[in-house]
Order: C-alpha cells, then sequence, then structure tokens
C-alpha cells in the first residue's frame, strides 16, 4: 500500500508482472563495484494469503491499488466466521494427512514433468493449451453478457476494473483443472480444454466475480459511516450505556479506533439520533453518551 514508497506510490508492480510474465527489471546504485542490475525473466507468480477482512477492506479502499488492476486480479473469498459453533466431541479424530496425498502427488507431478526439448535450440517447449471450440465459443458468450453490463447504466458498471478481468481469470482456471486431470499433457505439443473444463472453470469464476464485487462494493462504503456502525454495535453488545470516546477507544471494536476517528463517529451517530450526550456533571470535561433506546431495544437478540 505505498508505505515504504514515494508519495501515491504502491509496491504492487512485482505482482502485476508476476501474474502477466512480464520481465522485471530492478536498477541499483549499488556500492564499490558500481552499479548493478536485477532482471527476472518469465515470472510465474500466485498468491494464497488469509488476511483479516478489515485489512482486505482497508487495502480495496486504497484508490492506487484499484486503479492499478492489483485488486482486480484478486479472487477473494470472504468466508463467514465459525466462532461459537467449533465444538470439541470427545474422541474427535484428529487430521487425517492422507487425505491430502492426491492433491500432494498432483502437485509434485507437475512440478516435476520434463518438458522435451526442442530438437534445433536444446531448451524445454513451452506446452500449448487451446480452448476447445465449444469451449472458445462458451467463453465468447459469457464475455459478452459482462462487457454488456459493463456499459453505462449497466449492473456491472461502478465495477467495471473487477469485471474486466473475470473472464481472463477464469481461463487460467480452465488451464489448471484442464491440467489437474490430465498432468501427462505437458509433455506433448499442445491439448485442448474441453467444453465440460470450461463449464466447471465458469462456475468458479462467476463465484469468484460475485465475491470481488461484493466486498469491492463494501469497502466503498463510507469510511466514517463504517466506523460508526462497527462503534454502535460494540456499544449495544458490550451493554457499554453510557460510554465515553476513552471507553471506546481502550474497549471498543477491533481494531482499536483512534480517539479522532471515534469522535467523528460519535457526532455521525448524535447526527442519526442513535445516540445522545449527557449533560456534563459537576466535574466531568469529557462528554459520555446514550444509547437511544429504542435502537437498544430493536437490536436486542430474541430469544
Amino acid at each position: 500500500m505505498g508505505r515504504y514508497s514515494g508519495k501515491d506510490r504502491t509496491g504492487d508492480a512485482i505482482y502485476l508482472a508476476g501474474i502477466s510474465g512480464d520481465t522485471i527489471t530492478r536498477d541499483r546504485v549499488g556500492g564499490e563495484s558500481g552499479p548493478e542490475s536485477r532482471v527476472v525473466r518469465n515470472p510465474c507468480l500466485n498468491v494464497a494469503i488469509m488476511v483479516q477482512p478489515d485489512k482486505y477492506l482497508e487495502a480495496a479502499r486504497h484508490p492506487a491499488l484499484r486503479a492499478s488492476g492489483a485488486l482486480a486480479r484478486i479472487l477473494p473469498v470472504h468466508l463467514p466466521s465459525l466462532v461459537g459453533t467449533r465444538f470439541e466431541e470427545q474422541g474427535d479424530p484428529g487430521l487425517d494427512e492422507s487425505l491430502l496425498e492426491p492433491f500432494t502427488t498432483l502437485v509434485n507431478t507437475l512440478l516435476n514433468t520434463i518438458l522435451p526439448k526442442d530438437a534445433d535450440t536444446g531448451k524445454p517447449n513451452t506446452h500449448l493449451a487451446r480452448l476447445s471450440p465449444e469451449a472458445a465459443e462458451a467463453r465468447r458468450q459469457w464475455f459478452n453478457r459482462i462487457e454488456q453490463l459493463m456499459g453505462e447504466g449497466g449492473g456491472l458498471e461502478d465495477v467495471r476494473d473487477i469485471a474486466s478481468k473475470a473472464v481472463s481469470a477464469t481461463v487460467r482456471i480452465a488451464l489448471v483443472f484442464h491440467l489437474s486431470d490430465n498432468p501427462h499433457h505437458l509433455q506433448e505439443p499442445y491439448s485442448m480444454v474441453s467444453l465440460e473444463t470450461w463449464q466447471r472453470a465458469q462456475l468458479i469464476g462467476q463465484y469468484h466475480l460475485k465475491e470481488a464485487i461484493r466486498l469491492q462494493r463494501e469497502s466503498s462504503v463510507d469510511a466514517l459511516e463504517s466506523a460508526a456502525q462497527r462503534v454502535i454495535q460494540w456499544a449495544i453488545s458490550a451493554n457499554a450505556n453510557p460510554f465515553s470516546v476513552k471507553d471506546v477507544c481502550r474497549h471498543g471494536p477491533s481494531p482499536r479506533m483512534k480517539a479522532k476517528e471515534v469522535r467523528h463517529a460519535l457526532d455521525l451517530l448524535v447526527e442519526y439520533g442513535w445516540i445522545r450526550p449527557l449533560p456534563l456533571g459537576d466535574r466531568e470535561r469529557k462528554p459520555r453518551y446514550e444509547i437511544n433506546p429504542k435502537v437498544a431495544k430493536s437490536q436486542k437478540p430474541k430469544s
């Protein structure tokens, strides 16, 4: 997000190059030996990372990351929390590592495949996988549907950057399925991705597109309203009534909020009528707030 970069710059360039396969070059001033040059040819980068949902939303709100296309290339999944339901039973079996053996075998097979060499150059031949005519037609039809929705007034107009990458990401998913089903294809000059494989990939692509759009739109909600919502939800669930700015900073929702952010959120909640400031006591200098009784009653869980 640019913490150690120049103004308005981000550190996502290497990710973009690694995904697209573009050559990466870095020139350095160097030391006593003079300037240094670093080159990575044919980079291939895949990243799997688990982060707290609020951290992903923080990145999703970053305008430069969205403008660069980095966010559009991420296939996010925001799973529902299972906290409060993960009970252990007596005699629960441990982790069955044998269930991972087929996956491990497949990955090792793909990584250890020796590509046939070109007779003239002696270099390994790159396998060429193409969509079959039926799969290519299915891809074209889906591409056109998304393109139409990205037009002015369309349902995807506000998330064009994400939607525009959905089909190319799905092609990659289809390739993964294709080689997972047939690892031996790597030793052949070319192969065809079937319609059935494409249809499986499209289902996954549609799911990830829906998730990416949902999370991007959620991140686009005004940050102040988001902070206010976190405060009121905490105050109700913690039965913090009345409460002060200091209470929210010390015991409020995670991640902890700064006092300035809390004050702005409380001002908005007062404006909306969700809370109200209490009259200051004789020795009080900082205001305290109480929740609107109607709000607290409406948010109380039903038995």
